[in-house]
C-alpha cells in the first residue's frame, strides 16, 4: 500500500468511515463508475463485504447507483463529501460549547499531556503556531516544517516572530531560519524530533521512538523555557559554526565528534590554539623580548628542578647587579 493511499485511509477513518468503507470510496474515486467486482479487485476488500459497504455508502449518501446492467456506482464528489462533514462537525461542535457546562476547579493546563501518533501531534502544533501573538521558537525536520508550512507563513504574515532550526531541508525558510550542519552525528542524535513553543503560552516535544511518535504539550513555565533555551543555544552554536566550520573541524575533526565528548576537553594534537591562548602567548613572548633589551634578567629551571638566574648581556654577576 502507498504511503499517500495508508494516509488517505486513516482520515477516512478519522471522519466516520469504516475501513471496507474507506477502501470502496477510495477504490471508487480512483476509477468509477464501477461494479461490486471491480471495486472489490481495486479495493482488496471481499466481495462478500462489498455490497454491505455499499448499502452503507448509500444510505450515508456517499455513494450512488446507475441502473444498469449489471449495476455500477459512482462516489460523491470528495469536495461535497467533505463541506458536508465539515457542517456537520461545527454543528456539533457549537451544540456540544453551548450545552457542556465548564467543569468546576483548576484548570490543569500546566501539566504535562501525553500525545501519541504524528497526525495527533502536528494537529496540536497547528493549534499552537495559530495561537502565537508575538514569538514563535522551532526545532524541525523537513516533513515536520513541510507539514507545518502554511500555518507557520500565516503567523509570520500577522507578525509572529519566528525563529526556526531546520533539519535536512536547505530550499525550506520559515521566518528567521538558520540550517543545521548535517553531518553524521547529527542524524543519530536528533533524528526524528520536533520541538516547538509560542510565547510563553504553550511548548510541545515530540519523537519517534521504535517507529511511533510520542509527543507532550504543556503550558509549563518552566518546560517552555527550557525549550526556548535549547532552540536558541542550537541557533548560537550554527551561527559560530558557519563561521569558524574549518577551526572546529581542525581542532575537533571531521565529524566534531571530540567535541560531542561532554566528559573532557579533547581536541586533535595539531589543532591550533584558541585565539585566547595564542594571544596570550604572543603577548609573553614580546614582554620576553623587550625585558631581555632593557637589561632585566630572565630565569629558568634547573635540571634539577631549581631555579637558576640568567643574565642579561653584559652583567658580570651571574646573580645580576645587586650581589646577593
Amino acid at each position: 500500500m502507498r504511503p499517500t493511499t495508508a494516509r488517505l485511509l486513516d482520515a477516512m477513518r478519522e471522519l466516520g468511515l469504516t475501513d471496507y468503507e474507506a477502501r470502496v470510496y477510495l477504490a471508487l474515486h480512483e476509477s468509477h463508475p464501477a461494479n461490486g467486482n471491480q471495486i472489490s479487485q481495486r479495493s482488496g476488500v471481499p466481495s462478500a463485504k462489498v455490497y454491505a459497504s455499499l448499502h452503507r455508502l448509500l444510505g450515508r449518501g456517499l455513494v450512488t447507483l446507475i441502473d444498469s446492467r449489471p449495476v455500477t456506482y459512482v462516489p460523491l464528489p470528495i469536495d461535497e463529501f467533505l463541506g458536508a462533514r465539515e457542517a456537520r462537525f461545527r454543528t456539533l461542535a457549537a451544540m456540544i460549547r453551548r450545552d457542556l457546562r465548564p467543569a468546576g476547579g483548576r484548570t490543569w493546563r500546566e501539566m504535562l499531556w501525553h500525545l501519541e501518533g504524528y497526525d495527533l501531534l502536528l494537529d496540536r502544533a497547528r493549534r499552537i503556531i495559530a495561537d502565537a501573538r508575538r514569538e514563535l521558537y522551532l526545532s524541525a525536520w523537513r516533513d515536520q516544517v513541510v507539514d507545518l508550512q502554511e500555518t507557520l507563513h500565516r503567523a509570520v504574515r500577522r507578525g509572529v516572530h519566528v525563529a526556526a532550526m531546520v533539519f535536512d531541508a536547505p530550499d525550506l525558510e520559515v521566518g528567521y531560519t538558520v540550517h543545521h550542519v548535517m553531518l553524521r552525528t547529527v542524524y543519530e542524535r536528533h533524528g526524528d524530533q520536533m520541538l516547538l513553543a509560542a510565547d510563553e503560552t504553550a511548548g510541545l516535544l515530540m519523537d519517534r521512538s521504535r517507529g511511533t511518535w510520542y509527543g507532550v504539550w504543556t503550558s509549563n513555565p518552566a518546560v517552555l523555557r527550557t525549550i526556548r533555551n535549547y532552540i536558541r543555544h542550537d541557533i548560537y552554536a550554527n551561527k559560530l559554526y558557519y563561521r569558524f566550520a574549518d577551526l572546529l573541524h581542525a581542532t575537533y575533526g571531521p565529524e566534531l565528534e571530540l567535541l560531542l565528548d561532554v566528559t573532557a576537553d579533547r581536541v586533535f594534537p595539531t589543532a591550533p590554539p584558541p585565539p585566547t591562548v595564542a594571544a596570550a602567548q604572543a603577548v609573553r613572548s614580546g614582554s620576553a623580548v623587550r625585558r631581555v633589551r632593557g637589561g632585566i634578567t630572565r630565569s629558568k629551571t634547573k635540571p634539577g628542578g631549581g631555579r637558576a638566574m640568567v643574565s642579561a648581556p653584559g652583567d658580570s654577576d651571574p646573580r645580576g647587579k645587586g650581589g646577593r
